[in-house]
């Protein structure tokens, strides 16, 4: 795996966990059932979009965007070793992890397809019926009623139900508002992140506010809301479809407590805007770290930086710390050492950092700023 993308990896699940915690520390107790699938939704795409260097190159074009990530590229120190020794089996340990972690992503992502293709087969051979004025698809399961995208299944047996009007309300809800949208988005983060625990709880978020939308909806409609909850008891939970949007699910009890709860207070928006720290810090943690060519050109360095044997033979050791800069155009230069051990290892130290060609994120009509950067290289005698 490329340093560039095991960076932006690295950032990405980093992000997904940060912002679930967020999320149960800030929102699970509030009713802001509509702002909260919002917030969600912006912290699976924030955490996918800010550490992207595409994402980097753009701020470049703003200056104020591009001082503040400019002062921590300055300041930050990336250690480059050299031992003399090679890599060679720690590459290949990185390598086999990411083709054990690529196969896993792969079986998960085909688990989806398999669902959806399912889904799609259930349509076919479902008959079509009008309820209440509402479409939907009778299927022969023992299930509860479920939906997928424009779709509403509901058992045959479920049709002489008294309940029946609800579950098309609640089932439309989900229709209306495309909660299958959300549903699929985040069984593909949890396919791509299937190792990071917090995607999986991300999901089940996701999931449980979805059905908090559905169920305000049709309290909304006039439902009695204890009559409501008794029908939510009674009928059987659809476990067959990942996909889908359940009318009945695992998570009732706390469906039923949140039903009960009183409504937020409109001042308790006022919480959301501490979404904005998370947001920056990754914005900055991204564009600090996620440089395909700064990434590289370490990896250049591990490569080229030769002990002296003069100085191999002396046994020295210790550390070198170069600093250059990167010029709007991408020309690197001005390379000097802050830092010496012995003017064997500066030389050979210069001589492997004025191998850097241009830097491709400064060029294109949107540049950076100049940015410095400070690299310590220690030499061990292994």
């Amino acid at each position: 795996m490329a340093p560039a993308l095991l960076m932006y990896f690295v950032h990405v699940n980093a992000g997904i966990a940060f912002f679930y915690l967020l999320y149960k520390w800030l929102c699970t107790r509030d009713t802001f059932f509509t702002c909260r699938r919002g917030i969600l939704l912006l912290s699976i795409i924030s955490a996918f979009v800010l550490p992207s260097p595409v994402l980097a190159e753009w701020i470049g074009g703003y200056s104020s965007l591009s001082a503040v990530t400019g002062y921590y590229r300055s300041v930050l120190l990336t250690e480059v070793v050299s031992d003399g020794s090679g890599t060679t089996w720690m590459n290949g340990a990185c390598m086999c992890f990411f083709l054990v972690y690529l196969a896993g992503g792969v079986l998960c992502l085909f688990r989806i397809l398999l669902k959806v293709a399912s889904l799609i087969v259930l349509v076919f051979q479902s008959e079509s019926a009008e309820l209440n004025g509402i479409k939907v698809r009778l299927i022969q399961s023992v299930s509860g009623p479920f939906s997928f995208f424009g779709w509403i299944f509901i058992p045959k047996e479920k049709l002489g139900m008294e309940e029946v009007s609800d579950m098309l309300v609640h089932e439309q809800a989900h229709v209306k508002q495309y909660h299958s949208v959300d549903v699929l988005l985040s069984e593909i983060v949890c396919s791509v992140l299937w190792l990071n625990p917090f995607g999986w709880l991300l999901k089940r978020e996701v999931k449980e506010n979805l059905e908090y939308l559905a169920d305000q909806k049709v309290l909304e409609s006039g439902t009695d809301r204890k009559a409501y909850q008794y029908h939510l008891l009674r009928t059987s939970c659809s476990r067959g479809y990942v996909l889908v949007n359940a009318f009945n699910v695992s998570s009732l009890k706390r469906r039923i407590r949140m039903m009960n709860c009183k409504r937020t207070s409109g001042v308790g928006y006022l919480k959301y805007s501490l979404w904005v720290i998370p947001v920056m810090a990754l914005l900055v943690a991204g564009n600090v770290f996620v440089m395909t060519e700064y990434s590289e050109f370490l990896q250049l360095l591990k490569k080229e930086i030769q002990c002296p044997q003069s100085v191999s033979d002396k046994g020295m050791q210790g550390r070198v710390i170069v600093q250059f800069e990167v010029e709007r155009d991408g020309t690197p230069g001005r390379f000097r050492i802050i830092h010496s051990v012995s003017p064997e290892l500066d030389v050979e130290v210069l001589r492997a950092f004025r191998l850097m060609s241009h830097w491709k994120f400064a060029t294109g009509k949107k540049r950076l700023a100049n940015g410095r950067f400070t690299v310590p290289v220690t030499f061990t005698q292994s």
